[in-house]
Formats: structure tokens, sequence, C-alpha cells
């Protein structure tokens, strides 16, 4: 009995069974009719960002790889089963495709997998056998030799197969790594691949192949590039049974290009960069640059919009309809949020919102279906087999009918919309038999009707309902959290703004812009290989610059990670008096593992000095500065980092961020806040002729009592916990800035300054009193008196002064 045989009968007895099984949900014995019309909208969305550097140097494989794993299989067989399918191939996705049919796209795996295994460098060696496992592991299981290799470096190392592996085996890992990148689906039709897809599924420890069998599989990710291409042209005019659609030319995410602060609306408490970013203009002209893309390209304008990462805002959406795009797509959790209520049945509903450009229609995911597909279905396909996965499915979209039924609605549209690429190479067979099955289901099931986008719309928007309120900037994931609030994100969107400031590179500064950056840069997914987005990213912003003069290095990596561990890390200097100038930060940074420090090792840990102006100690940062430190020496068990900014007068906040295999945060312990203060001055005019500590003044019951000031080791006694003035005595021409600079007990930490006022004169001097609240540790002190051309200390008869806690 042949495949398509077997399905027309699985197909029977299934729709046999939903009968039945909708009576029983309706507690009725007798079958129960549907009156409902659903249209089924499926939507793959397929994304790489731009790996092509501006040089022209590709660093990533994945445009290349996906072609044959995902990309040209999901649209063939779609075509194949005539299934009504929506696809959106992003633009930057399709311009490294083209590049890929070019035979051009030279990527480091490319260039690994070519190379001779008879003459292999030692670097190509370690390349192979560290990068040439990155698969979804069910794919290496699947290629038994594949799977033996594997074993063998997970179980030896990498250095032992440096020792032991032949040219041969690094051949058949050359040869095993591409097989796993092609889809089943073409696995099984292609006569040049199907007999060496057999032979390695019957492989075992011992198999072997050629380079002859290496090279085809090389020579079909160009071809099926072409193939992919043309189809697309042939087909996406929107006629037919699949539909493309578009995002933006290199996947911004569009509210917070638009303006940054509306990440707030769905998250009050994220920390967003105080510049902002608000460029509405720069989601306007890539939202063009799409519509002229395809155009140019393919000979068609997409009539649909896929929102990056599904972000929307009714800023964003404006934009989408004054651009000329028809209808788009939100997140079930968006259309709730815009509603203030679960939307229910009407996430099932056509929507638009009217604008000054016409309607602009909008069609809400099902969150529940497109989640099980993405995350759910690959473990029941594995686990019961595909049928399994597919009926329920099936049962699921089902479900939706019976909604609408009950509510009394009598069409309805059921978006499932979802990543085409990821979740199908966890499954078995690539998906393939789950996906036919579903869609015979769904096409053999007479109250649904398989839909384009534009079909749906077409059929619907009559009785389409407007969304009265203002959509709420949202994602897919709720909030902007995964896009915007880390340090290393608003870092990057600081460095954003002021590239934008000057741009000299307007394709530069629109790939800068890219979602994809910061979703790496939130540190929730993991990646093989983090730190080529974090290359990529700075790559573009010093080609869009024309000018750059922030304080982070574009040269600086701004992802790190190494296998040193992050103990502990602080400085003792917390609450700061300077004037302005340059200023050296030193932060102390203590690594378990690597104690006693080396300085060989200071390189496995980075220092990153983090501060902002404020209006007020405690108040708002009014803009974000990141300093990358220096090692400057060893101090004890810790590793010391620097670094010199110059500082204008004012009042900063600052704080040291250290890491390894970690991430530490080092915050002050005296302040009321928790992050480091400095207060900057200008620059005094005056010089000190002379000064001296005057007198210890200890307050309580609404006056103080006065105390000649003592050296240490002798003392001062004021109780834990009163207010004391120091009093310091200066002879001065001109402005001069005295600031009282003490520690806490004998071992001076933590170090706090304080400026100190002048109130009154004695015998020709100025009497200036700096105030503390005496710690239970008591302190020692000395005055640093800022002067014209440098510093002037005054001690205790030679000593530091001393004051104890009684």
């Amino acid at each position: 009995m042949n495949k398509k045989l077997i399905l027309a009968v699985t197909v029977l007895l299934l729709l046999a069974l939903a009968s039945y099984g909708l009576a029983a949900v309706n507690g009725s014995s007798k079958a129960y009719t549907i009156h409902t019309r659903l249209y089924v909208v499926f939507l793959w969305h397929m994304h790489q960002p731009p790996y092509v550097l501006p040089n022209g140097m590709v660093l990533a494989p994945w445009p290349r790889l996906w072609v044959t794993k995902g990309y040209y299989p999901m649209v063939a067989l779609a075509l194949a089963e005539h299934a009504h399918v929506t696809f959106d191939f992003t633009p930057t996705l399709l311009e490294q495709i083209e590049i890929v049919a070019q035979g051009k796209y030279d990527d480091p795996y490319l260039q690994a997998s070519e190379a001779d295994p008879y003459s292999l460098s030692e670097a190509q060696k370690l390349f192979i056998l560290e990068r040439f496992f990155d698969v979804a592991p069910i794919q290496i299981e699947r290629y038994p030799r594949y799977y033996c290799i594997y074993q063998e470096v997970k179980q030896n190392g990498i250095q032992w197969a440096l020792q032991n592996f032949t040219p041969q085996d690094y051949l058949d890992l050359q040869t095993l790594f591409n097989l796993a990148w092609y889809n089943v689906y073409i696995l099984e039709r292609d006569p040049q691949l199907r007999p060496i897809y057999l032979y390695a599924l019957a492989s075992n420890c011992t198999t072997h192949f050629t380079i002859q069998q290496r090279d085809l599989l090389l020579a079909g990710f160009q071809r099926y590039a072409e193939r992919l291409l043309q189809l697309i042209e042939e087909r996406g005019g929107g006629s037919g049974s699949i539909e493309f659609v578009t995002t933006p030319m290199y996947y911004p995410i569009m509210p917070l290009v638009a303006n940054l602060t509306s990440a707030l609306q769905s998250n009050p408490y994220l920390i967003v960069p105080p510049t902002g970013f608000s460029y509405p203009q720069d989601v306007y002209r890539q939202l063009l640059e799409a519509r002229t893309f395809y155009n140019q390209t393919f000979g068609f304008v997409p009539r649909g919009l896929w929102p990056p990462e599904m972000a929307v805002s009714q800023e964003a959406l404006e934009l989408v309809a004054e651009a000329g795009f028809n209808y788009t797509y939100i997140s079930g959790d968006t259309l709730a949020l815009t509603l203030g209520r679960p939307p229910g049945v009407l996430n099932y509903a056509l929507w638009y919102i009217p604008t000054e450009y016409g309607r602009l229609y909008i069609l809400a995911r099902d969150d529940q279906i497109s989640n099980y597909i993405g995350f759910g279905a690959s473990g029941d396909v594995n686990s019961r087999g595909p049928l399994y996965a597919a009926n329920k499915t099936y049962w699921m979209i089902k479900s939706v009918e019976y909604q609408l039924e009950q509510a009394g609605v009598k069409r309805g549209v059921v978006l499932i919309a979802l990543d085409g690429e990821n979740p199908f190479q966890y499954f078995k067979d690539d998906g393939v038999q789950y996906l036919t099955y579903l869609y015979g289901l769904i096409k053999s099931d007479r109250t649904m009707k398989m839909a384009t986008t534009l079909e749906a719309v077409e059929a619907l928007k009559s009785k389409a309902l407007p969304l009265e309120r203002p959509v709420v900037a949202s994602t897919w994931a709720g909030d902007f959290s995964t896009w915007v609030g880390n340090w290393e994100q608003n870092l990057a969107w600081t460095i954003l703004y002021n590239v934008r400031q000057d741009v000299a590179n307007w394709t530069c500064m629109y790939e800068a812009e890219a979602g994809d950056w910061f979703f790496w840069y939130s540190g929730y997914f993991a990646s093989a290989t983090p730190y080529i987005f974090d290359d990529l990213f700075r790559a573009f912003a010093r080609c869009a610059a024309a000018r750059y003069n922030y304080t982070w290095p574009l040269d600086e990596p701004i992802y790190f990670s190494s296998n040193a561990q992050i103990g502990w890390a602080g400085s003792p200097f917390e609450r700061i008096v300077t004037v302005e100038g340059p200023y050296t930060f030193s932060v102390q940074v203590w690594s378990p593992n690597y104690s006693p420090p080396n300085p060989a090792d200071a390189q496995l840990i980075r220092a990153v000095l983090h501060f902002g102006p404020v209006n007020y100690f405690g108040g708002p940062w009014t803009y974000l500065y990141f300093v990358p430190m220096n090692f400057s020496g060893i101090y004890g068990n810790n590793y010391v980092y620097t670094a010199t900014v110059d500082l204008k007068p004012g009042n900063y906040e600052f704080i040291y961020i250290v890491q390894g295999s970690n991430t530490y945060y080092a915050h002050a312990t005296s302040t009321a806040d928790g992050n480091y203060w400095i207060t900057v001055l200008p620059t005094p005019s005056g010089i000190v002729q002379s000064a001296y500590v005057y007198q210890v003044r200890v307050y309580g019951g609404g006056g103080y009592a006065s105390y000649s000031p003592a050296s240490a080791p002798g003392c001062v006694y004021a109780p834990a916990g009163s207010t004391v003035g120091i009093v310091v005595a200066v002879q001065s021409s001109g402005t001069v800035y005295p600031v009282l600079h003490y520690g806490y007990g004998s071992w001076w930490w933590p170090v706090d300054d304080v400026l100190a006022k002048p109130v009154g004169t004695y015998g020709g001097y100025t009497l200036y009193e700096a105030n503390i609240t005496l710690p239970s540790s008591g302190v020692q002190y000395v005055f640093e008196i800022f002067q014209s051309g440098g510093v002037y200390w005054v001690n205790v008869n030679g000593a530091n002064g001393q004051i104890c806690a009684s």
C-alpha cells in the first residue's frame, strides 16, 4: 500500500472519529453539526540576521544550511500537498540566499568542509572537531557513524581526537555534518543524494565516506538555493496556494526603533537607556526597502507584513499602513493587553485599525497551538508518532471551531504562526510526516478551509472588527525584556544612539538596528557561537558611524565569557568627592578558581565601569556610560582593574560589572541606593597657605560637645550612630574645597568623602565642617583640600585622626 493511500485511509478514519468526538464534547449521543466556517492560516516565519560583514567576510553558515534543512523543503512540501500556506522570508535572509545561489557564500563551515582531509592544518582540524556537531542531537543520532564519532569526541575529548583521528575520520565528519543539514524531504527524493542518505542510515562505526559523496552534498546547497528563489519568483504573486509576506528590510524591532521608551507600556519596570532611541523614519525606510527588494528581485510586492518578533505598537502599525501594507499579525497576548481582558473567541476575529492610509487588517495568533507545534509536537512525534501529534494538533484547531460555534460566530480565522526553521530539526524525520498528516486532516475537513492570509482577509474583511484602543506595545514574549533592559542590551542601544547622530553608511545603520543582536545580548538563549552576533553588531555600527566618541570602543567586545569564577568584587571608595578632570576608578576582584592571582590569568576576567550623571543621589541616571577597565596589578588575593575617565562637574553614580563564567555586580555598602557616588567639583582657583584640624564636635541634646582632635592610636569617643562634625581650619587665597576623607575602622573599608562646608572663622582661618554618622567601627580620617594645581593634605599631628565609637 503506497503512502498516499495510507494517508487517505487515515484521514477518513480520523474524520469519522471527528463527529463522534464533538458529540462527546457536546454531551450528546448525536453527531454534532458544525455551522461555523473556520479559516486556518499557517504562517511559517523564516529568518536569519545578516552574517556578511561590510568587507564581504561571512561569519556564519546558517542561511546556507537552512536552505536544505528548512527553507526549500517547507515550501516544496506545501506545494506538493496543495496546502494553502503563508511564508515570511525576510529580505536580509533572502539577500544571503542569493549569495548562496551564486556560489559565493564562503562561510567558515563551508571552508572547513571543502578542505582536503589529507592536508588539514591543526586549526582546521580543531574547527571541525569543535563545530561539526552544531546540529540538533537527534540529527546526529539518525546516522550511526556520525553518532559513533560524536561519542568518541565526547568521551575522550578534543585533544585526544586531534592526536588519534585519521584523515578518513575527518572526511567522514565533513560528510555527515553536511548530510545532517539536509531535510529528509530532499534526501528521499533527490536521485544524487538518496544513495548517500540510505548508506548513512545503514552505517556503523566502521563505515566510511568518500570525497565524491561529500562534494555532492556540498554542491546541493547552491542548487537548492537556486530552486528556492525560483519557487518564490514563480509562486509569489499571491494568487496560488502559497503566499509570501515580508518584514522590514533588516529585521528591526519596530516599536523600539520608532520609540525605545514604548517598551515601558507592557513592562514599566524595564530599565531603558535615558537617551531613548526614537527614529520612526528608520522603520518606515526599512519597510519601503523591503517592498522594493521583493519587487526588484521577484517581481511582486508582498501585501502582508510580519512584525519582527511579533513586536508591535500603535505607532509601528501606522507606519506599516503608511508604507502600503494591507495586513499584519499580532500575538494573542498583545490582543489581550490591548483589549484589557482575555479575548476569548475574539482572538479568532479579523481586526483592523483605521489609519489615514486606509484599514490595516490584523490577525491575532493562537499562541497555544503555535507554541505546541514549536515546542511540544516534536516530543509527541518522537515518542508517540507523527500521526498522534498531527491528530492532537488537528483537535486543538477543531476546539477553536467548537468555541466559535458555541458563541454563535459563523466565520473566524485561526492564525498558527511560528518559526518555520527551528522546531522541525528536533523531529525524527524533520517534520515531514507530521506536516503531511496535519495538512491532509485540515484539507479533508469540510468545515475548515486552509487559507493564505490574503484569502482569509478577503473572505472576512466585510465583518472585520475595529480595534478602538491603541495597540499596546508588546511582543510574542509579552514585554520587551528580551531586547532591552540588561546592561549589554542597554550598552548596545546607547552605542546605536551615538552612531545614529552622524551616519556615514545607511545600509550598515539599518543592519546595526536588527533586533537579533539585542536578542542574543539578553542571555536568555543558548548559542554555540554567541560572540558572532556581538562581532556583527559592532562591525555594522563601526561601518555606519561617520564619527564616534562614546566611552565604549567599537573594537571592544560586548559579549564576554571565560571559565574564571567571580567570587567577589568591590572597591573601598564608595562616596567620592573630587574635582573635574581625569579620575581613575579602581575595583578589586577575587576569583576562587584563579587564586592566588597570576597576572597571566588577568585577561580571563573582564571589569566594566558603569556610570551615569544624576541630578541628585538616588535619582534617575540621565545618561548611561560604560567603560572597559584595564588590569593594573594585584593587591593581596585580588586582581585590580582601573579605568581613567575625564569627568565634568556634577554628581554621578556608578557600579562595577565583573565577568568571567558568571557576572558579578559590585555595589556600595554605605550609600542609600547601593550605588557608588562621586561628586565632581569645578576646578578650584585658590591656594592653601595653612590648614589644621581644629575641632571634633559630637552632636546630641540640641547642641554639641567639642573635643580636640586625636591622632591614631588615640581616640575621640562618641556614641555609635551619633552625628559627628569634624572641623578643619583653612587659610587660603581664592576658592578651595576641603574634603573629609575617612575610612571605617582601622582597615579603611569602606572609604567615604564628605565635602566640608564653611561654618565660621577663627584667628584668620576659615572653618569648614564635615558631618558624618559614626559607624560602630569608628573612623580614621584626613582632610584633602583641593586647590589650584593639586591637593593639600591635612592630618592630626602627622597621623590619621581617629574617632572611636563608645
